[in-house]
């Protein structure tokens, strides 16, 4: 991990690189300040991810200069993309390394610092890893040169470190293996960052979901050795008006089941418990920053595998608020796990509001891509608390609709609900059969991440975690 200083002067820094973010407009009358050949300055554009290195001869602070492009209207995502892909080129294994960095002016101090902060860390700190030569990542210590008014704030640091150690975890633990990381494995470590924190802890065996109705969880997980939890982690503060609860689907491996998936990518099926990581980070920092609302974790830990005792296409199930469920399709587990934890929730936790997050649908990322979560619900107040929270933190959610012609399709003969209703329209689908679970909660939002959580970037020879959603949460959280 890093530590963090902010200084209000180069002179006092003990820095061998300085890096110097340079927006497009203001590039040539910054890199005439650092006394920079006018060949130098002629070639850098001071684009997108753009970076110049310098070693000036008569600097006897700064050895190296390093000036790294942020366009013309630099994006948070853009921005905190450019300053980890350096800080993970820059990274020392061994050594200690002190490297001072201007803030650029983009945002607001406290924005810049905060940002910076987190993609310095996200940079230089090492992937988890299981090689055989253990992979480290040398001392940082990380200089903000900052205006005089934010000197003296300690706050803006420890919540950045905060925040920067919750995202770390969330990441760690989507990146994890499921060989490592399954239900029981999951809800120890759940236990221990909890204890830690001071949250309140309730984990529910294979025994004790069987026998309070957990009929949904219990059927997708019954063809795994590694049998199903259902992980609540409670913060709550001596003070509170609000109580939000957040659901994270926690498949910990999915092949799909009998309707197995195709064997390209399934290794990738160790992040279909990315929702469940992102609402652990979120409750993880809550408690961290203090925030004055409850926020109950509430994870379905499972495995989706295949043997001779695993739920079929055809089977009849029951969920715990006593909805039938025709299984059409077996690798649509991740709806049923949620299915069955949104109905404790409604029913047994009455939050005020209830958030659920899910690597769910392919749809999704079809209809967005890479670049946003699809959310969905019907409380247009909570779409637009959601969204605004999405663009200041960076994670952003786009709305889909949910009329209720989207519903009928999941109509079946013999249940009363069936749990696949077809490719087309596929994200609005899963959120119409999540809504049956609700109880018809009036604030509801359904989070499809499928296309956020892991991606192809320049921090690892695959895909890898992100870090998206926690921030998402908490700053939606700082309204209440």
């Amino acid at each position: 991990m890093i530590s963090v200083k902010l200084i209000v002067s180069p002179e006092i820094s003990k820095a061998e690189i300085r890096i110097i973010p340079v927006k497009m407009g203001i590039k040539n009358e910054l890199l005439q300040r650092f006394d920079i050949p006018e060949k130098i300055i002629s070639e850098f554009k001071a684009e997108k991810s753009e970076t110049i290195s310098f070693y000036p001869q008569n600097d006897s602070i700064h050895k190296k200069l390093i000036f790294i492009g942020l366009g013309e209207n630099p994006s948070i995502q853009q921005f905190q993309h450019t300053v980890r892909t350096v800080f993970h080129q820059l990274k020392n294994k061994d050594e200690k390394t002190t490297i001072l960095l201007d803030l650029p002016d983009v945002f607001t101090p406290e924005k810049d610092v905060h940002l910076i902060t987190i993609a310095a860390g996200l940079g230089w700190n090492k992937m988890v890893s299981y090689k055989k030569k253990e992979e480290t990542s040398g001392k940082l210590t990380l200089e903000l040169l900052c205006p005089e008014k934010i000197y003296h704030s300690k706050k803006i640091i420890r919540d950045a470190i905060h925040t920067l150690v919750a995202k770390k975890m969330s990441m760690d633990l989507i990146n994890m293996p499921s060989n490592i990381l399954g239900p029981k494995e999951f809800a120890k470590f759940a236990k221990k960052e909890a204890d830690s924190r001071k949250i309140n802890v309730s984990i529910l065996k294979e025994d004790e979901l069987q026998k309070k109705g957990f009929g949904a969880i219990m059927a997708v997980g019954q063809g795994a050795e590694n049998q199903p939890r259902l992980i609540v982690l409670d913060y709550k503060p001596e003070k509170y008006s609000k109580t939000v609860a957040i659901i994270g689907k926690g498949v910990m491996f999915d092949t799909g089941g009998i309707s197995i998936k195709s064997s390209t990518n399934m290794h990738y099926m160790k992040c279909d418990m990315g929702g469940a990581a992102i609402a652990f980070g979120a409750v993880c920092l809550a408690a961290d920053l203090e925030l004055p609302v409850r926020v109950i974790m509430v994870v379905p830990s499972v495995m989706n595998m295949l043997d001779g005792s695993a739920y079929l296409p055809g089977d009849v199930i029951t969920a715990y608020n006593g909805n039938s469920i025709e299984i059409i399709d077996t690798d649509a587990e991740g709806r049923l796990v949620l299915a069955d934890a949104l109905a404790y929730a409604a029913l047994d936790l009455k939050p005020d509001v209830m958030i659920d997050l899910a690597t769910l649908t392919g749809s999704a990322v079809t209809a967005l891509g890479y670049h946003s979560a699809a959310m969905m619900t019907k409380n247009e107040e909570l779409s637009q608390e959601l969204s605004k929270a999405g663009f200041s933190s960076g994670d952003r959610v786009w709305p889909l609709p949910m009329w209720d012609e989207y519903g009928e399709p999941l109509g079946s003969d013999v249940a009363d609900v069936k749990n696949y209703a077809g490719p087309a329209s596929g994200a609005i689908f899963a959120a119409k059969f999540l809504e049956k679970f609700t109880e018809n909660h009036p604030a509801w939002v359904h989070l499809d991440v499928a296309g956020m959580v892991l991606q192809q970037g320049n921090f690892g020879k695959d895909r890898v975690a992100t870090g998206y959603g926690v921030e998402l949460l908490i700053e939606y959280l700082k309204t209440l």
